[in-house]
């Protein structure tokens, strides 16, 4: 039985993995890079094989194994260059194994200074992008995880709009009492048509294993493979103080540009095991610093 589930996983993750290299298109709706939970931010992006919340949809579905609770959850990151990006999530368990979420994320840009081919002044314009998600995730013999989200993509610049359909799948499975692994694809589906030009979607593949110490401390290790960007691995920790107080650090390794390779941090408080407030800060070598804020209620 034992040999059926670890054949079952391999295949699962190598059919993840066969087109890491096969993409070449430049990708439009970037801004689902960006997490929205200020947890796993300060965790470096790790978060696919750690017990999370309903925010951690948009890292890997199956991550919901966790939910036994309904959720409601509401995120803000103020970042750089007058960015906003606001997250808003509903969970509900149905029986004992199954999870029903429901989520939309926008992120907002104003006063974007236009200008024509010979560099006059147009006027200032905006843009928008938002992403709405219906998640479901099924256990399988207590052990394992199946996830799956299904996304309304949108974006606008200017008088320029365009959305698309798209879908994530992720897998989580315990190996024993303290190690998980986890793995998902991200952001399957066709890309976004802008100034007459077609956009992929930042297609992006993980991997994950994280090590639970009950009530002590959470830490995992993760790898990140976006279709045309550099291997990213990630790391996070957290540590429990006291009950109600949450520690975190977390570190990205990448070539890329487009994130923070700093370390970062955070702090979770735990108001009676019903009110959650989550922070995030992620230093920016060229930027302004990024800050995220985040409250969840189970009830």
């Amino acid at each position: 039985m034992i040999n059926n589930k670890l054949y079952f996983l391999f295949m699962f993750s190598f059919l993840f993995c066969i087109d890491l290299f096969s993409y070449d298109k430049i990708n439009s709706a970037s801004f689902l890079r960006i997490y929205s939970s200020p947890k796993i931010a300060s965790m470096g992006g790790a978060g696919n094989a750690i017990p999370g919340d309903i925010s951690n949809n948009e890292l890997n579905p199956s991550n919901m194994y966790w939910m036994d609770s309904r959720q409601i959850y509401f995120s803000y990151t103020s970042w750089f260059e007058d960015i906003d990006i606001s997250y808003l999530a509903l969970g509900l368990p149905i029986g004992k194994n199954r999870v029903l979420g429901f989520s939309g994320k926008n992120l907002a840009i104003k006063d974007i200074e236009g200008r024509d081919i010979n560099g006059v002044f147009t006027g200032n314009f905006g843009a928008k992008d938002s992403c709405y998600t219906l998640s479901l995730m099924q256990k399988f013999f207590n052990r394992c995880a199946i996830g799956c989200n299904v996304k309304f993509i949108s974006e606008k610049i200017d008088n320029y709009s365009d959305d698309s359909i798209a879908y994530d799948l992720g897998l989580l499975f315990y190996l024993n009492e303290k190690f998980v692994f986890s793995c998902a694809g991200r952001n399957f589906g066709d890309g976004l048509k802008l100034y007459n030009e077609e956009f992929s979607l930042p297609l992006t593949y993980t991997l994950g294993l994280g090590y639970l110490k009950k009530d002590k401390y959470n830490f995992e290790i993760g790898i990140d493979k976006e279709i045309d960007c550099d291997i990213i691995v990630r790391t996070g920790i957290e540590i429990f103080a006291f009950d109600i107080l949450t520690f975190r650090l977390g570190n990205i390794d990448t070539k890329e540009d487009y994130d923070s390779n700093d370390f970062t941090f955070g702090l979770g408080l735990n108001i009676n095991n019903t009110w959650f407030l989550d922070y995030a800060y992620l230093p920016f070598f060229d930027f302004n610093n990024s800050h995220r804020f985040s409250i969840r209620l189970n009830f």
